[in-house]
Order: C-alpha cells, then structure tokens, then sequence
C-alpha cells in the first residue's frame, strides 16, 4: 500500500434510555470508542447523541422524531467532514439508533445534501436492533412495558415504537430496497443479544436482529448491557472489533485499486460528539480527547 494514506470514520449510534457516553461504557468506566482509537490507529471516532432518553425524569423528554434524529445525525456527520468528503464510515448503532442510522442514510441519498456521507459509508454494525415488521411492533410493547412505570416520556417516540406497520416498518422497507439498488455497496453485520433482561425477558431476539441475507454473531449480555465491554480483551470487544477489522480489508483492497491522488491525509485520531440537540448534557459538543 506505499503512497496509499487510508483515514476511517467510526461513528456511535445509541438506542432508546441511553446517550453517546453511558451507552459504551461499562460499570468499571472503559469506554470502548476509546479501545478502537487504539486498536485502529487510522479510525477517526464519532458519537453521535440524540434525545432518545424518553425516562428523563429531570426534565421534559424531546419531541423529536426519529427522520429528525437521523437528519441531525446526517447533517452533524457532514459536518465534520468538511476537511475529507471522501474518508470512508462505518456505523455502530445500538437498538433505536440503528433505526436514526438508516433513516439517516435514505436522507443522504435522497439528492446531493450530504450525498458524500451515503456514498462514503462501508459498512454499519447493528447491535439489537429490530428488523422485522411484527417485531417491531412486539419490540415497542416490550419497551413500553418496561417504561410503564415512568410518567415523563417522548409519547411521539413511543408512540413509533407502538404502531404495528407504521414509521418503522417504513424505514426498515426503504433502506432494504436502497441496499439492492445497483452500486450500493454497504456492508452490513447484525450482532443479537443471548441473555434476557430480568422480569422482562429479550428485547430484540435473535430473530428480529439478525438479517437473514447478511452475516450476525451473538454478544453474551442483555440488550441493555451488550454495547458495554469490561476491556480490549472482553470477548464482546473482541467481536465487534473484528468486524470492523474486517472493514477496513474491504476499505485497503478498494484502496489498492484506486490512485491515491485525492485521498484524504491521515491524521491523529480523535473522539468527537456530535448531539443533535446542543445543551441537552454538558459540553454537548466537542472534542473529547486528541491523539489517542
């Protein structure tokens, strides 16, 4: 690969009751974004947050829906790629964000509004999210039954969640069928959760999280702590950055192909946040750390 400079962009999607800092970080306060930063040392990290927390208890929750979740994750990627329009992407989305993450990508490729973004992304990785219709209708029940005892709730959210063959089917649907278009080239990996919550049971089966036409692999915790890895050698760590690992072969054999004229320089890596909604938590925005 001499001449070739290669520059990657991992970004970090959360689901519902969590945000782009506790979501990856376990009790012991390893936050996995960081590990990735050190075992990809070309990978540019990005957490998106979004106000998906839908039991704030401190505040009133948001009203936004999820086409307004993933236009602010479309735009707020573009944004930060003013310097490199071309630096390939993966996704890492958890439960509800991997759902703002398609939305976000069918927004992309609508017209040439953050077009670079669709056309720049390699791969996502889901990790429980649902992917069928009646599932998707049984997931919403199952999350409401577990919220049922909090009062302040996002009810439009919910509400989404609820609806048999409504908004989310919709977008499951349309991001299928954007996968088959002729040269889209996206690849997909579904991770599934193998333990239950306590009382409620799974969230997000097997079968709703894995995409029969693509790869998926279990993680051994609930659906809530299956995004949190102990350290670099947690075998849910191990797994999903294999995964990724894989990716970037992808990305050096396109790499090889192409000149290297127009590349983007690779740089330091660093951890960015991206929040939809600026204010929602303190320093909403910003570098978290540099030169990891």
């Amino acid at each position: 690969m001499a001449n070739i400079v290669l520059s990657l962009s991992i970004v970090f999607v959360h689901g519902l009751m969590g945000n782009r800092d506790t979501t990856w970080t376990h009790a012991n306060k390893f936050f996995w974004p960081y590990g990735l930063a050190e075992d990809i040392p070309i990978a540019r990290i990005m957490t998106f947050g979004y106000d998906a927390d839908i039991i704030r208890l401190w505040g009133l929750a948001g009203s936004n829906k999820i086409r307004g979740h993933g236009k602010d994750l479309a735009f707020g990627v573009s944004d930060r790629r003013r310097t490199c329009r071309t630096r390939p992407i993966i996704f890492i989305a958890h439960s509800l964000g991997g759902l703002v993450c398609e939305q976000a990508l069918l927004i992309c490729g609508e017209g040439q509004n953050n077009l670079d973004v669709f056309e720049s992304t390699l791969g996502i990785i889901f990790m429980g999210t649902p992917h069928a219709g009646a599932d998707l209708a049984r997931w919403g029940y199952t999350l409401a039954t577990l919220l049922s005892r909090v009062r302040r709730t996002n009810s439009a959210i919910l509400a989404e969640l609820q609806k048999e063959s409504d908004v989310l089917t919709t977008i499951q649907q349309q991001f299928q069928q954007l996968l088959l278009k002729t040269g889209v080239n996206i690849k997909i990996f579904c991770f599934f959760e193998s333990k239950p919550v306590i009382g409620v049971g799974l969230i997000v089966s097997e079968q709703s999280a894995a995409l029969s036409q693509y790869p998926n692999q279990s993680i051994a915790a609930n659906h809530m702590e299956m995004t949190k890895f102990s350290g670099r050698n947690d075998d849910g760590y191990q797994r999903v950055l294999s995964r990724v690992l894989d990716y970037l072969e992808v990305m050096e054999a396109q790499a090889k192909r192409r000149e290297p004229n127009g590349n983007c320089e690779q740089s330091s890596a660093a951890t960015t946040v991206i929040a939809s909604q600026p204010g929602i938590d303190q320093n909403a925005e910003g570098i978290l750390s540099t030169g990891i």
